[in-house]
């Protein structure tokens, strides 16, 4: 259903208010999803959409695509900026509600194939979550696991950089990474790899996938914790040249992740 807006007091855009400093977590139900290509992403997704606040433009591309079930906001860009309080130019916005997952039993009882799951310790910029998201989605992983002190992969900028890609993935939110990598490795037959940066550890090129990995990648300051590490029975590494002892975490997670995918394509 299409409804005009024509103030930006309307208490049903209250998802939509002042985005910039909304105190949204993982712990809320709804997320907001921003930019045309990740919207048409989230309405082609399992995820359930509330409604879409859109300029009368974006409305018209994606009227067809929105569900009768689905209310679809339309205003102004200078009702729509001052909703969300910036200048808005993405066209379109959309409410979701999470599917969440909260044990990888739900992956790998539903999905006995799974052979490359993702894990992440401590990843606390959103750009660089959704960067991951998006390389895990690209090179054939079955999910990407997050803790609780990662950024949240369903925040409007992680969401953004992944491309949408948050919706084509299964993110599975742990409690305790440690122990889910036990159930992992003792119930469900997986080898865990710790990517690190330590000469000693395997070159990449060295590593070949038993066909069911998890591979576990750490914080932007400090990496692994040593516990982590301690679990995992390979511990690989980028070699590098000129004096560079480390990538940012989202481009090493690309090179690892292509390397991975080459073995599981063959």
């Amino acid at each position: 259903m299409t409804e005009r807006i024509e103030t930006a007091g309307d208490p049903r855009l209250e998802p939509y208010r002042n985005l910039p400093t909304a105190r949204r977590d993982r712990t809320s139900e709804r997320f907001v999803a921003e930019s045309e290509f990740t919207v048409r992403r989230l309405l082609e997704s399992p995820f359930e959409v509330e409604s879409l606040l859109a300029t009368r433009a974006a409305s018209q591309r994606l009227e067809a695509l929105v569900p009768s079930t689905v209310q679809l906001f339309v205003a102004s860009k200078t009702i729509l900026s001052e909703i969300v309080g910036y200048r808005f130019h993405s066209g379109v916005l959309a409410c979701g509600k999470r599917r969440r997952l909260a044990s990888t039993a739900q992956i790998t009882t539903h999905d006995a194939r799974a052979q490359l799951l993702v894990a992440l310790s401590q990843v606390v910029d959103a750009d660089n979550v959704g960067s991951i998201v998006r390389s895990a989605a690209a090179f054939g992983a079955d999910a990407v696991l997050i803790d609780p002190r990662c950024a949240d992969a369903f925040s409007r900028r992680a969401i953004r950089v992944s491309m949408g890609n948050v919706f084509r993935i299964p993110i599975v939110e742990c409690e305790d990474l440690g122990v889910e990598f036990a159930a992992l490795a003792n119930d469900h037959g997986y080898t865990l790899c710790a990517a690190v940066t330590d000469c000693d550890a395997m070159p990449l090129r060295t590593i070949e996938p038993t066909g069911r990995d998890v591979v576990l990648f750490g914080g932007e300051g400090y990496g692994l914790s040593d516990e982590l590490v301690t679990r995992c029975s390979r511990r690989v590494t980028i070699p590098m040249d000129r004096g560079m002892d480390s990538l940012n975490v989202a481009v090493a997670s690309a090179v690892t992740l292509y390397h991975f995918s080459t073995y599981t394509q063959r």
